[in-house]
């Protein structure tokens, strides 16, 4: 049985197009934003497998803080 490659955090993030580009990846993963399979990434190089379910906290919100959110109301 082949066992599966693994890839950088870094190479997975801007292959799948959530990043723009890897200075944006790199800030994320410096803000302690970024987790796979539920385990903070505390650096770009840290490898993982095609399959494994990354999560970046905050990624989609709107605004920064709750003040965006009142002002905007």
């Amino acid at each position: 049985m082949k066992e599966e490659k693994k890839v950088t955090i870094l190479d997975r993030l801007l292959s799948e197009c959530i990043f723009k580009d890897k200075k944006e990846a790199l800030s994320w993963i410096m803000m302690r934003k970024v987790y796979v399979n539920g385990e903070l990434v505390l650096t770009g190089g840290q490898k993982v497998y095609r399959n494994d379910s990354i999560k970046i906290k905050g990624y989609n919100q709107k605004y920064v803080n709750k003040g965006g959110l009142k002002v905007s109301a």
